[in-house]
Order: C-alpha cells, then structure tokens, then sequence
C-alpha cells in the first residue's frame, strides 16, 4: 500500500535534441553529465537509448512524453549544412520532429547555443517552430564548458526535480525560523543570569586586572618560538593547462614534427619516429603514434588530440586502457600524476601462431588530448611491467607538456594567413607534404599539376596540385585547388563536389577538422569491376583539399581501411597547408 503522506510526483526526464554532426560531441558530453547527475535511465538521446530495430519516431514521442525538459543544442549546422540547404523544411527532419513535438506538449524547452552559434530568427523556421526562438536560450562553449555545463545542471534540477528543490528552500527557511520560541526562552534565561553577575562584577573585575596582569608576564617570560612553516605539497605532473592554452590542429602538427627525445625516456628505451595513424573518432583532429622499442615486444605512446573538451573527455569515459584483445587482470595506480589517468593490467592467451602476453597500459586526459601508454611482455612480470607503464605515463605527459609549450599561441588568422595564393599553389608544387604528417604506410607521393576542363571561377591557373600516392590500393590521391579569393574557393565548395561519373554513398563522420570539412562515399562503374571511393572535401581559406582513397569493389582490403585513409589523408592536407602558411 502507498503511504499516501509521502507520495511524490513521479521522476522525469530529460530529452537531448541535436544535430549529428558538428554537435555530437558536446551533446554525448552533455549525456555522460545528466546521467551521472540524474541516472541514464532519466536522460533520452537518440544514439544510447533506442534498441536496435524500433520505431525511431514513435520511441522519440514515448520519449518526450515521459520528460520534463527538452534541450535543443543550436550548433552552426543547426539550420543547413550548405548555403542551398533548408534542412528544417523537410518534415521529416528528426531534428524538426523533436522540437515541434517538445513545443506542443508545453513542456519547458530550452534553446541550447554551441560555441556562440546564434538564435535562428523566426523567419528562418518552420511556423511550428517559430515559439522556440522566444524561449531563454542558454549558452555552451568548450572554453568555460564546466562553468555552463554546472549552470545547465542546475537549471534543469528545478525543472525535473522541483519537489527536491522545494525541500531544500523549506530546510533553509527552517534554519531561519524554527527556533523561535527556544530562542525566547534562552533569553529570558540570560536576562536572570545577568542580574546575578551585576551583583558580583566588582569582585570579578578585581580578580580579572590580577590575572591579566600575571597572563601578560608569563607571555612576556615565556615567548613561544615562530611556528615551523607547513612542508610544501609535492607538485603533480599535468600538461592539461598547457594543452588547453593552444590550439589542436597545431599542438598535432607540433607532436608529428617533434617525437620523444632520448633524454625523455628510460635509457634502455629508444623512440622511433611519430606517426599519423588512420583511426577516426567524433572529433579527433590527429592520432599520433610514437613506437618505442626496449625490454617488451610492444611498447608505444599514443596521442589522440581531439578539436574539443567534451568530444576527448566522452572518449575518455568510454575507452579503456587495455586494448580488446587482452583480458583484464587488474588495475594499478600512477603516483605523481595530476591529469586524470586510469590503468590496468592484462593478458592475452597463447594462439596457435602466438605466444601468450601480458600487457600493463595507462589512459591519461589533458584537456583535448587522451594518452595511450602500453607495455607488453612476453612473460608475466608485474613489477617490472607496472614501473615502466608508470614510468612512460609520467614522460608522456611531460613531453605532451613540452610539445604544447613550443606550440604557437598566437591567435590563429583565417586561414590563409600570411601566404599569397600564389605563394600557397608554388609551395605545394615545390614538394610533397612532410613525410611527418603523412599516414602510417604511406610513401612519398608524386606531384605533379594537371589542367582542368571547365575550370571553376577563381582557380589559379585552371589548374589544380596532384599528390599521388603508391600505395596498394586501386588509386589514393590529395589534391589542392588554389583559388584567387575565399569567396571563389567558397563558391565552388558550395557546389555538388564528387569524383567524377559517380554516384553518392553513404556519409563519412567529418568532425575534427578545423575547417569546414565533408566526407562521404561515391561509386563507380569501372572496366572491370565497381570503384569505390572514399572522398573528404575541406575549405582551407582561398584552397579546396581533396583526399581520395580509391578501390575496387572485388578488392580483399575492408572498405573502413579506405575511409580511415581518406579522412587521413584530409588531416595530411591541413597540416601542410598549416605548416607552408606559417611565416
């Protein structure tokens, strides 16, 4: 039976409605929080909470009908993508769908505005959604994102659980008032005190000159020596300052042009040279392996920098320092590290090709980066495994620290910044990009300059700068097109850019890039089988990079490689259009 005395309104919940795309990182950020807050089971976003096989609207209505807030996250691909997009009039736009169902159940929705993206006007929107633009917006930028992440938090506490927040106010007011009638009584108590002590106040200030008298000569005899001061606290390693102060794409830059120095690792380990791996994830701008070799068959230091806070602290949260293969064993703690860090122990079963290993590896997050350290054995050694696992975190943040410290800070131009594009189109023609910057298991590409039929307005020459790399796939390619303007650059990426005679395919995640980027893949039919392609288009100021990973459909190689390639390859064109800019 219900105790009718304490029944309280049932728990709702919160509602996250975003755009996939340039807000998925903050809106998984935002999730981790609210559930951590409120419980996963209170907070609905698309990706962690529909099964497999459900009705994706009628799941999104259950969803919002069992909620008490709505959160619109409005980033600059809220309302289009492209300049001839209107992504709202289609009415099956699930964004669209969400909102309008949020606004007709009068329910509280609160405008979300990501990284100073402004508040749509009216005119802009759909007639349904047109109330939205009158609704208080609050705003969410990675650089202060605990400050407003703490603000939202607490804005939706008083919607969701208004009743908690009810018991709190009563409990203050409580503090306030409740004892009265104690306090009346206390005094009326003190006043009969006080009548008693007037009348002995003369034989108390006598006795109180003699004893302050003898207390002042005890004080003036006896000086006590000057307090010791308190030991200092030993200063913890942390390179999440210094890596905040600078921008990602050049921090990747600075760490794929700069590895691990002798004198910054044990002497029995030597680094090889850093490595641009071709690994994606929501918002990573570079993967930056750094092998080393010395007493274990697998030892490496492993950089994700990421272009945002919450897109490196979700992945944080969800990775593991061990990799999939190993079975974990344990955990074991790092002494000295002030940037969060998580470590364990592993081992991997003998196989018919391989022997059996043991593995002790380290996660640490410095604002936008996450480190991988990972150390291997061949036998089970957990002492020795564990110091070095430690040892090789405390270096690896401590170069990540250095590396972000020799990064510029200064306040980063639209790009071009300094070069003419005249100056850009004779540099790239000049050379390869840095073999530095180029992915794991690619070689030095042929450059050469091709015309363009029909060339588009604006581009330098009627010609465009050809990277082709040998590789063993069908063809993989990085091309510049250097245009006079920004405006002409623009004009043609705003254009339905494809490999030529082909037919699009499904998107490629583009996030991470520190310009307008998009990547997709296209097919084509071919002499004796299907190309696939894997494209990746990125507005760099007046230059249009193109990366393509080319294969045919009867090819062994797993489609995801090209992908991973292409994106790669993208990431590869930024840092050298980075570099050649820089004065």
């Amino acid at each position: 039976m219900t105790n009718s005395g304490d029944a309280r309104t049932p728990s709702r919940g919160v509602f996250i409605s975003y755009r996939r795309g340039e807000t998925s990182g903050q809106a998984r950020a935002l999730h981790d929080r609210l559930a951590q807050r409120f419980g996963a089971e209170r907070v609905f976003m698309d990706v962690d909470s529909i099964d497999p096989g459900a009705d994706f609207v009628q799941k999104i209505e259950e969803a919002i009908g069992s909620s008490g807030v709505t959160l619109v996250l409005i980033g600059r691909d809220w309302l289009n993508r492209r300049p001839e997009e209107h992504l709202l009039d289609d009415p099956t736009d699930f964004v669209r769908l969400e909102t309008d169902t949020a606004l007709r159940s009068g329910m509280p929705v609160i405008p979300i505005l990501v990284e100073r993206a402004p508040m749509p006007e009216p005119e802009e929107l759909p007639e349904s959604l047109r109330p939205l633009t009158r609704r208080n917006a609050l705003e969410l930028e990675n650089q202060r994102w605990e400050y407003d992440v703490s603000r939202l938090v607490r804005a939706v506490e008083r919607l969701i659980d208004p009743e908690e927040e009810q018991e709190k106010v009563q409990e203050k007011h409580k503090d306030k008032t409740g004892g009265g009638d104690r306090d009346k009584a206390k005094g009326e108590a003190r006043g009969r005190e006080r009548r008693a002590w007037l009348s002995t106040r003369n034989v108390v200030g006598a006795v109180a000159v003699v004893a302050v008298a003898v207390v002042l000569i005890v004080i003036f005899l006896s000086k006590p020596p000057p307090p010791r001061p308190p030991a200092p606290k030993p200063r913890l390693l942390s390179a999440t300052r210094s890596v905040a102060a600078v921008r990602s794409d050049r921090l990747a830059l600075t760490l794929l042009q700069h590895g691990i120095g002798t004198t910054e690792i044990p002497n029995d380990v030597s680094a090889s040279s850093p490595q641009l791996q071709t690994y994606r994830a929501p918002g990573l701008v570079a993967s930056v392996n750094n092998g080393l070799t010395g007493p274990g068959p697998d030892l490496y230091i492993l950089y994700e920098v990421f272009d945002n806070t919450p897109d490196a602290s979700h992945y944080d949260s969800v990775s593991n320092a061990l990799a999939g293969s190993y079975r974990a064993t344990g955990t074991f703690r790092i002494s000295g590290v002030g940037d969060p860090t998580k470590c364990e122990s592993g081992q991997a079963a003998a196989t018919s090709t391989q022997q059996a290993e043991w593995d002790w590896s380290c996660l640490t997050r410095s604002s936008t980066v996450v480190s991988f350290i990972v150390v291997t054995s061949f036998s089970d050694t957990p002492a020795t495994g564990v110091d070095l696992a430690a040892t090789l975190t405390r270096d690896a943040i401590r170069h990540l620290a250095s590396a972000a410290a020799a990064t510029s800070r200064l306040p980063a131009p639209a790009p071009p910044g300094t070069r003419s594009p005249q100056q850009l189109q004779r540099l790239l023609l000049s050379g390869p990009p840095d073999h530095a910057v180029l992915p794991f298991g690619v070689g030095t590409p042929t450059v050469q300059k091709f015309a363009v039929t029909d060339a588009p307005g604006g581009l330098l020459d009627g010609s465009f700068v050809s990277n082709t790399f040998h590789t063993g796939d069908y063809g993989d390619y990085l091309a510049f097109y250097v245009f006079a303007s920004r405006k002409d650059a623009r004009a043609w990426f705003g254009t339905d850019l494809r490999p030529s005679g082909s037919t699009v395919g499904p998107s490629i995640n583009s996030s991470g890039f520190s310009q307008t980027a998009r990547c997709g893949t296209y097919s084509k039919a071919e002499t004796s089988a299907t190309a696939v392609i894997s494209a990746c288009y990125v507005a760099w100021g007046d230059v249009i990079a193109i990366s393509e990973s080319w294969r045919l459909s009867t090819a062994k190689t797993p489609l995801l490689d090209n992908e991973n390639l292409a994106v790669a390859l993208a990431r590869t064109a930024v840092s050298d259009l980075i570099s050649l800019d820089a004065p």
